[in-house]
């Protein structure tokens, strides 16, 4: 969470910034995902909460939440594919629920995409820094 707010703090003037993920998601999906497999303490987890509540009152709303995210069974093979942590990979359906429940809860405009039929690789080109974008 520190690093993704120094990340803006570093870009705060620019007319225009796309963050993958934001506090509040780290928050409200990894840190509780965390805190529910029980790699964080009751403790901890009200830290983390009230860190990001710090960090969050500094910044600005987002104008527009752009959630990509392919089908279940799309997102579980490529999850293992890319050999992510046994934890994301044990705990995918739980993950994509607080996903769904993080989304429910925010008044932003959210912009959901599938991106089931596209291949990381083509998103990685869109978002590439050089893009201009």
């Amino acid at each position: 969470m520190r690093s993704r707010f120094a990340g803006w703090r570093a870009q705060e003037n620019s007319p225009r910034l796309i963050f993958d993920r934001s506090v509040d998601e780290d928050f409200h999906v990894f840190c509780r995902m965390h805190w529910e497999a029980g790699l964080l303490g009751d403790l901890q987890y009200e830290h983390l909460r009230e860190l990001s509540q710090t960090l969050q009152s500094a910044m600005p709303e987002p104008d527009l939440i752009l959630f990509i995210c392919p089908e279940r069974r799309i997102l579980a093979e490529r999850v293992t594919e890319d050999s992510h942590p046994p934890l994301i990979v044990r705990r995918l359906d739980r993950q994509v629920d607080l996903y769904a429940d993080w989304l429910s809860k925010r008044r932003n405009d959210i912009l959901r995409l599938d991106n089931s039929a596209c291949s990381l690789e083509a998103i990685r080109r869109m978002f590439a820094e050089d893009r201009g974008c």
